[in-house]
């Protein structure tokens, strides 16, 4: 014998699948949350200041300055549960005439207790100052991305390149939580070159996601000149 369901009834009958799916669905991921290691972090924050030089004179191209500055955010897992390291080397800076140009690169390191099981690692760079922040320029480089444990998100799932305050958003499914790592790159660019008065600040951000609380390791650098 089948089941007619009448016109009147079938409004009702829609509501109550609703219902049955969205209980199952906050049911399934509270106990998939409740699965999870318990952690406890000590989250890690580092700076860095770089001084550049002034700007080229007369139009012309200035040649690559080599930095040594470098700051690394190293956020602990309490209980031994491990660590998640974050490493920012701005390398050179370049001027032509148009425009600043400087390539950072970023280093992520975890090693994580045989307990954790996170789902994916993000990195995150934002643009907090500047003069005229508007016209600050983020690319992160995804062909430099030289990592272990860890496989890149598809182009679609990405944000490499943005404006102002927007975020890069570059991140990777975790294979190897054990221990992991990734060698990767962005180039910052901006056509003021006169840093005297306000100075450019990047943050830059790695997180795991997928466990009982986020881990996240924050670095933040500061380009100035004399004057500021």
């Amino acid at each position: 014998m089948s089941l007619k369901i009448s016109d009147k009834n079938r409004p009702r009958f829609t509501l109550v699948v609703i219902l049955l799916i969205f209980v199952s669905i906050t049911a399934y991921s509270l106990n998939n949350a409740e699965s999870k290691e318990k952690i406890t972090v000590d989250e890690g924050y580092g700076e860095a200041t770089v001084l550049v030089p002034p700007a080229p004179e007369d139009g012309e191209n200035q040649e690559k300055k080599y930095f040594e500055n470098e700051s690394t955010a190293t956020t602990l897992i309490k209980e031994d549960h491990g660590h998640l390291e974050l490493e920012v080397s701005p390398r050179y800076w370049h001027g032509p005439h148009d425009a600043y140009m400087c390539f950072i690169e970023i280093s992520v390191r975890g090693n994580l207790s045989s307990e954790l099981d996170p789902e994916e690692m993000v990195i995150e760079t934002q643009g907090i100052e500047a003069p005229e922040l508007d016209k600050l320029h983020i690319d992160h480089q995804a062909s430099q991305w030289d990592a272990e444990g860890l496989e890149l998100w598809p182009g679609a799932k990405r944000r490499d390149g943005v404006v102002g305050e927007q975020e890069t958003r570059i991140g990777s499914y975790v294979e190897d939580g054990d221990n992991f790592s990734v060698d990767t790159e962005i180039i910052m660019e901006h056509p003021t070159a006169d840093l005297t008065e306000e100075p450019i600040t990047l943050e830059f951000r790695a997180s795991l996601q997928g466990l009982s609380e986020e881990v996240t390791s924050t670095v933040r650098v500061s380009f100035t000149q004399e004057g500021v």
